[in-house]
């Protein structure tokens, strides 16, 4: 006959910790949205022109502006400089800087949702204009000669810079005061061989896996090389290579995949493609107030450091094992790590319980702190604008529920930690101001003091 025993377990004591005391604080930011980067080490400038280009599989093409690639860039001072391809209310378009100050030309080619094209953009100093071409990558044969072109006049251009951004514009003036690398202009989908040359070319010429040898190539980037690392490849002679931010979804099928290999492992050079998101949040890279060092001797168990200001208090909780050599406990706490990331921020709870109540009074303030910052929704079963996002659960940014105490439903009913947290009886749409809730499972563990 099988059955349980109940084991007492004392309460735990109250520590107070080294860093008990008062530490200034400090706003910081989390700028979303995944892009790949290339610090260029030496000025790189474009006499002779330039030519930017890249295989695009847009998901969102006419949600305002968003960036494909180039130099493009302000300063804190809205000083522009260099120049980039970018999609204008689903157009391609060229914003570029001149004299400082900020200009956009845009082809009027609208730019087919969900569905691999060729875009490239060629400068002839010489002739004062700038050529769009959009047409189907090689190997469509039911789309080739379709290619639509579109030939403006323009200024002198410098299409050089200190920074080459894939995805994304680098705004620094339009982000927190005092904060550097602030990125604006996410694009939704997915990028492919995007190519920068110092001269115009046609499409045909950046098109092929390997940079020509009869043009002065600036950038040759392959996605399908160093799949499973944040590095993006450039097989060009320069060898400038470049780093994703914010982990895009690499190994995505690219615009060549004819699906025979259903494994990025099995034909790399089929899913050269990256796949970008407005929403994506990696890290972080918030700057520490103060930091604790776990002492040899604390009793393994649950624990939390209360931050408290003049608003109110903040726990955030922290495990901690039992060193080597040390007494193990009576019982087993499993901590569900893969739960806390997936569902750590629940910014599309907040906001269909809001929409449902139509009322912030049944919203707790760390649900409106969600509401009023949905880059903290960084769960891994988030929908995106784009896709269903399953594929990452970043760790590296604030997990406002996963205090204990926190109310999952109203704030009316807060629910102990490591609770599942209350229902509601019926559907949300029934959902109103006097909605039942139903409390389930709920879970208060013994010997654990908050």
């Amino acid at each position: 006959m099988t059955g349980h025993r109940v084991v007492p377990v004392s309460r735990s004591t109250r520590y107070r910790p080294v860093f008990a005391g008062e530490y200034p604080g400090r706003r910081q930011y989390i700028n979303a949205g995944s892009r790949a980067e290339v610090e260029l080490t030496d000025e790189v400038t474009t006499p002779s022109g330039f030519t930017l280009s890249a295989m695009v599989f847009a998901t969102t093409p006419r949600a305002g502006r968003q960036g494909l690639c180039g130099t493009w860039a302000t300063d804190h001072a809205g000083q522009a400089r260099g120049a980039s391809l970018i999609l204008q209310d689903g157009c391609p378009a060229l914003i570029f800087a001149v004299d400082g100050r900020t200009e956009v030309v845009s082809s009027g080619i609208p730019v087919a949702a969900h569905r691999w094209q060729q875009v490239t953009l060629s400068h002839d100093p010489s002739a004062g204009s700038v050529t769009f071409v959009v047409g189907a990558p090689q190997g469509h044969p039911l789309e080739s000669g379709l290619a639509r072109v579109c030939t403006l006049l323009v200024p002198a251009i410098d299409g050089g810079g200190r920074l080459f951004t894939i995805a994304a514009l680098r705004d620094d003036s339009d982000g927190p005061e005092g904060f550097a690398d602030w990125a604006v202009a996410h694009f939704n989908g997915k990028l492919d061989r995007v190519r920068w040359l110092g001269a115009p070319a046609e499409p045909d010429v950046v098109a092929g896996p390997t940079p020509p040898a009869d043009v002065e190539v600036l950038g040759w980037w392959d996605f399908g090389r160093e799949i499973d690392s944040e590095r993006i490849i450039d097989l060009g002679p320069a060898q400038r290579h470049g780093r994703t931010r914010n982990l895009p979804a690499r190994a995505a099928t690219g615009h060549n995949w004819d699906g025979s290999a259903h494994r990025w492992v099995d034909a790399p050079e089929q899913y050269g493609a990256i796949h970008f998101h407005t929403d994506d949040v990696h890290d972080a890279g918030w700057e520490p107030s103060f930091e604790y060092r776990v002492p040899d001797d604390l009793p393994s168990g649950v624990y939390a450091a209360r931050l408290t200001n003049a608003d109110g208090a903040y726990r955030i909780p922290f495990f901690v094992r039992a060193g080597a050599g040390q007494q193990r406990a009576d019982i087993v706490f499993v901590a569900s790590t893969a739960t806390y990331l997936a569902y750590g921020n629940g910014v599309q709870t907040t906001e269909l319980i809001h929409a449902a109540l139509r009322d912030d009074r049944f919203l707790d303030e760390v649900y409106l702190t969600l509401k009023e910052h949905p880059e903290f929704d960084v769960r891994g079963t988030t929908s995106t604008p784009t896709a269903p996002r399953a594929a990452t659960c970043p760790g590296c940014g604030p997990w406002s529920m996963f205090s204990p105490g926190f109310p999952r439903r109203g704030r009316s009913r807060p629910t102990p930690w490591c609770s599942p947290g209350w229902n509601a009886v019926g559907t949300p749409s029934t959902w109103s101001p006097t909605t039942t809730w139903r409390r389930w499972v709920p879970r208060r563990w013994p010997g654990i003091a908050w």
